[in-house]
């Protein structure tokens, strides 16, 4: 675990002091068993990358909390108005480490709403549509299904909720698919999709190696979904089937 590794060293108070302040900070064990800030923070982290998580997911998931480690501590255990803190947080330290776009802005809509995604299954229709509008989810409905991802991590990343369902991103999904259908946007489905920046061209025998390990993850049990950056030009293909 590089978080483990870089708390245990020093190194994690000199990088990242915002995630660093988040450990021994309690949280109220009603909502969160294991109490800690930081452990439910690496609980989270262990839950996205057992559903896989793209990367600006794990960059939320790393970020949506850091509120609660300015909470004053004549207000512990509770984080009254901790999202706000977070995200102004979050920006100073995506400015500092010059963070993408994507993780950037996927983060600040975790930080601001993953209290009322959670909270969602109890909201009107209309207050259901405010938190569409203020998610941006009508316009970038893919970067929504990274949004309820990352809450979904967060609410499965407590102590005893690791296996638990989180009905809120089926009935959101469905409020959005609902608005963009009013809007005249057909939605056929979402889901959330690895596409690499750079690829890499391979042929004959390391072509024929990466499709035989493909093939291999694919098949096997344990892996849900297989995302690569190569790519074989159609020359070096019509050679592997020869």
């Amino acid at each position: 675990r590089m978080l483990t590794v870089l708390r245990d060293c020093g190194a994690l108070q000199r990088l990242l002091p915002e995630v660093a302040r988040l450990w021994r900070v309690p949280q109220r064990a009603e909502y969160h068993p294991e109490v800690d800030t930081g452990v439910h923070l690496m609980m989270v982290m262990d839950m996205a990358a057992r559903l896989a998580a793209p990367l600006p997911v794990r960059f939320a998931c790393l970020t949506h909390d850091l509120g609660k480690g300015t909470t004053p501590t004549d207000v512990l255990p509770r984080h009254i108005g901790h999202e706000e803190r977070s995200a102004r947080l979050l920006k100073g330290l995506a400015e500092r480490l010059r963070v993408p776009t994507d993780c950037r802005e996927l983060a600040d809509v975790v930080a601001r709403e993953h209290g009322n995604i959670h909270r969602s299954e109890n909201l009107t229709a209309a207050a259901t549509v405010r938190l569409l509008e203020r998610c941006d989810a009508i316009r970038k409905p893919a970067r929504f299904a990274q949004v309820l991802q990352a809450c979904e991590c967060d609410a499965r990343g407590r102590l005893g909720f690791e296996d638990a369902a989180y009905p809120q991103a089926a009935r959101l999904q469905r409020a959005l698919d609902a608005a963009l259908e009013a809007a005249g946007v057909a939605t056929e489905s979402t889901q959330l999709t690895r596409i690499p920046k750079d690829t890499v061209d391979v042929a004959g025998d390391d072509a024929r190696r990466v499709l035989k390990l493909m093939e291999a993850l694919d098949d096997h049990d344990d892996v849900q979904n297989v995302s690569a950056n190569f790519n074989i030009p159609d020359e070096a293909m019509a050679e592997l089937g020869e």
